[in-house]
């Protein structure tokens, strides 16, 4: 049996060495831009699965935020480290890391919960929470479909790529103690705003067209 963790590790590793290490913010600008409107000034956010940190850390950076990025990577992070040097990051399993305590007033999670065992995808939800001041935000990204297997990714780079269908996912979403915000989907992924209780952000018209609720 595949060691999980340990294979998307080496895969991205792979993937840092072949210099495929920047990512088009094009599709998910709209939720970047959503995400960070109802942050507070200068709020600290965790990048999780954040690879070289481009475009993200970019993003937020620019956005005069301080960011901390997490990934399983090393290969990646020396990357991101070269690119940003003042900036904090952390290598290891995104679900031990979760585990320090430390709190955040937002956290982004694109393209990286399906590097994590389905299984666990419920208890990566209660860390975030967990993580998270009061009136914290999460970004969160899923992609259509289900799929819990070794793939050939970019360059025949072995790849584990593990989720749920939608649905069941947004049941799991319904079973923890966030508050959703919003959710839009593409043809890929659908994406989601958690809310850790009610901010001063939310008592404002954020002027979302997609509002979610679901029923406990």
């Amino acid at each position: 049996m595949y060691d999980k963790a340990n294979l998307v590790r080496i895969g991205w590793d792979e993937y840092a060495k072949r210099n495929f290490g920047h990512r088009d913010l094009s599709e998910e600008i709209e939720y970047l831009s959503k995400f960070e409107k109802l942050l507070g000034r200068n709020s600290h956010i965790l990048d999780a699965g954040c690879g070289t940190g481009q475009p993200v850390i970019s993003y937020f950076l620019n956005k005069n935020h301080n960011v901390t990025g997490v990934d399983i990577s090393k290969n990646q992070l020396e990357i991101a480290r070269r690119i940003y040097p003042s900036t904090l990051f952390l290598e290891g399993n995104i679900l031990e890391i979760l585990k320090n305590n430390q709190k955040y007033d937002g956290i982004v999670c694109l393209h990286s919960i399906e590097n994590i065992q389905r299984e666990y995808h419920k208890n990566l939800l209660d860390l975030f929470h967990n993580s998270l001041n009061d009136g914290g935000k999460l970004l969160l990204s899923h992609p259509m479909g289900a799929k819990d297997q070794v793939v050939s990714f970019v360059e025949n780079i072995q790849m584990y790529i593990s989720h749920f269908d939608p649905d069941t996912f947004l049941s799991i979403i319904g079973s923890t103690k966030f508050k959703p915000l919003y959710q839009a989907s593409n043809e890929k992924r659908n994406y989601y705003i958690l809310s850790k209780g009610v901010g001063v952000q939310e008592k404002q018209n954020t002027g979302f067209k997609h509002q979610i609720i679901f029923s406990r």
